[in-house]
C-alpha cells in the first residue's frame, strides 16, 4: 500500500546522505546549507518511519481479516 512512497523516500534519504557526506568530506559548504540538508534528511527519515509503521499496521489488519475469513 505504501511501498512506492517508501521506496521513493529511501532514495531521497540516500541521496541526502551522499550529499552530506560529500560536503563534509570536501569541506565545501556553508553551515546554513549543510544544516538545511540535514534537517530535510531528518524529515524524510521521520516520514519513512511513519509510513513503515502504517504499512506494518495495515499488513497486520489484512492478515487478521484473512484469518477471520477462514
Amino acid at each position: 500500500m505504501y511501498e512506492t512512497r517508501i521506496r521513493h523516500l529511501e532514495n531521497v534519504h540516500a541521496d541526502l546522505d551522499n550529499r552530506v557526506d560529500a560536503m563534509e568530506k570536501n569541506n565545501m559548504f556553508e553551515d546554513r546549507q549543510l544544516s538545511e540538508i540535514k534537517k530535510r534528511r531528518l524529515a524524510v527519515l521521520d516520514e519513512l518511519r511513519f509510513l513503515r509503521r502504517q504499512q506494518h499496521e495495515h499488513d497486520q489488519r489484512v492478515d487478521l481479516d484473512s484469518e477471520d475469513r477462514q
